[in-house]
């Protein structure tokens, strides 16, 4: 009797779970300004495709982007306001991908990982309460780690149906 009810408590707990994870909202956050994580062309070759034959594939990357807003703009950075931006960054990641002998679910199965290291300048015109003035910043470090622990590759069949 007492296995019955513990399914039967269970069985509410998840339902209740999954209905509350549907129909509760969800707060998203952003980052400072919008910006994301991800920099769009950073991985646009078919590097990306999860190879057939198990093993490791190494993959350095080096990035650069550059870009301006002018002083009619105004950028919110760290509580302040600037009136016109110049940054550059540069970004070495080093990382690659592993994949296991055995398929899952007919499909080949690999773990990805990646460690950036950034350079990065910014320059920029800092409204004040005294008026504008000219800062510059450079750091430079080690970036978020990201890990993708799941891809999933059909390899030949997936360019044979392209």
């Amino acid at each position: 009797m007492k296995t019955c009810r513990t399914r039967t408590v269970r069985r509410h707990l998840f339902a209740l779970v999954t209905i509350a994870s549907i129909l509760l909202p969800l707060n998203g956050l952003a980052l400072e300004g919008g910006a994301g994580h991800y920099l769009p062309g950073a991985v646009a070759t078919v590097i990306d495709l999860v190879p057939t034959k198990s093993g490791w594939v190494i993959e350095p990357v080096y990035l650069h982007y550059e870009g301006d807003v002018d002083a009619s703009k105004q950028v919110p950075v760290a509580g302040l306001t600037t009136a016109g931006m110049n940054g550059k960054l540069d970004v070495l990641l080093l990382g690659g991908f592993y994949t296991f002998d055995k398929p899952v679910l007919g499909a080949h199965y690999s773990i990805e990982t990646f460690l950036p290291y950034v350079w990065m300048t910014v320059e920029a015109e800092v409204n004040t309460g005294l008026g504008n003035k000219s800062v510059r910043d450079k750091q430079s470090g080690l970036g978020d780690a990201s890990l993708i622990p799941l891809m999933m590759g059909l390899g030949e069949r997936f360019l044979a149906v392209q």
